[in-house]
């Protein structure tokens, strides 16, 4: 597990029981993860949304889903390990949303970086981009 102190406050790269003991800085690393794909964040296809994450290094990743860029969280969605992966069958345009990541015991929670579109102060992302304040 490679670590980092930041601000008064360590930043974990990751488990490496969860890369089969490899560490994020190696070769060895790159050559088992190495995603070159065009896909990641989310897609509305019709009455589906699809979230695509890679987090090789997290044991557990989830999708929180926000009706809005204000208030609680609605749902709470895992996805699958690997190149993490979720489809939501209802067609979530202009929801908010966040991922989810569990490293070792604990819960990070951050917004897409492959967002087209962010809500309030960027903490949440907005599904579909499509011009609605979320």
């Amino acid at each position: 597990m490679a670590v980092q102190k930041e601000n008064g406050r360590t930043i974990s790269y990751g488990d490496a029981r969860a890369s089969g003991g490899l560490s994020v800085f190696s070769k060895k690393f790159d050559e088992a993860f190495f995603y070159d794909g065009d896909d990641l964040g989310v897609s509305l296809r019709g009455r589906e949304t699809g979230f695509r994450l890679w987090a090789p290094t997290a044991w557990d990743a989830q999708v929180v889903l926000y009706p809005g860029g204000e208030g609680a969280a609605d749902r709470y969605l895992p996805m699958k390990r690997g190149l993490r992966e979720l489809t939501v069958p209802e067609n979530l345009d202009g929801w908010c949303y966040t991922y989810r990541i569990r490293i070792g015991s604990q819960w990070d929670e951050a917004p897409d970086s492959y967002a087209k579109a962010v809500g309030i102060n960027g903490e949440r992302s907005v599904t579909g981009g499509n011009g609605r304040a979320a």
